[in-house]
């Protein structure tokens, strides 16, 4: 009879938060993580990068928001038909109104992150940055990201910004790292995945929030 320990399965996923902070080893040489700066974490598929984000996610000395970009830019990837890596689908006319649907969908789950955590960002900070097409259909008050988590992944991307407004997003972040200090004491930290499985235009909102300048 050969016994063997109880290993944790090779996909991040398949496996649950809490048995996740117990059995994760931090890779040689890594060093502290998440690093002091903004950092672009690039790794072959299965060495580890969704795990070491999963866990990064329970660390007590920040406020740690975790985020699947294939989960989140779902509504674009409708859009296009396109995945990560397909760069022949999407027309160069296209790119400004996907970027701005994205900066979008980010903004909408920087919403429900901070209402899950208390954070109270403000529907009016978030109703500001929306296209004004998508604003006059937009409810006012507290039932605004409701209203977003069923109708915005389902907009035209043509109802968008032609030129996307990213600094938008620079504010929306700034506002709940002030209120995660304000509550928690903590700096905030965003722990985005899987950029390589959405379509090319939403990476440079992505990109943008590695900008040292904000």
């Amino acid at each position: 009879v050969i016994l063997r320990d109880n290993q944790p399965p090779l996909d991040a996923e398949k496996i649950d938060s809490d048995r996740l902070k117990h059995v994760f080893l931090q890779p040689p040489g890594l060093g502290a993580f998440p690093p002091s700066r903004s950092t672009l974490l690039v790794g072959a598929r299965g060495s580890g990068k969704t795990m070491l984000l999963r866990t990064a996610r329970h660390n007590e000395d920040y406020v740690a928001i975790y985020g699947d970009l294939r989960k989140i830019l779902n509504g674009v990837s409708a859009d296009t038909g396109a995945g990560g890596l397909s760069f022949h689908q999407i027309h160069s006319s296209e790119e400004g109104y996907l970027q701005d649907k994205t900066a979008a969908l980010l903004a909408l789950w920087l919403a429900q992150e901070s209402r899950d955590r208390g954070l109270a960002l403000s529907p009016a900070l978030l109703g500001k940055g929306m296209p004004s097409s998508v604003r006059s259909l937009m409810p006012n008050g507290g039932v605004m990201i409701d209203w977003l988590e069923e109708h915005l992944p389902t907009l035209e991307p043509g109802v968008f910004r032609r030129i996307p407004n990213l600094q938008f997003l620079d504010n929306l972040i700034d506002d709940l790292a002030t209120k995660a200090r304000a509550k928690y004491g903590k700096d905030l930290v965003l722990l985005l995945d899987r950029a390589e499985e959405v379509p090319f235009p939403c990476l440079i909102p992505a990109l943008h929030l590695l900008d040292q300048n904000h």
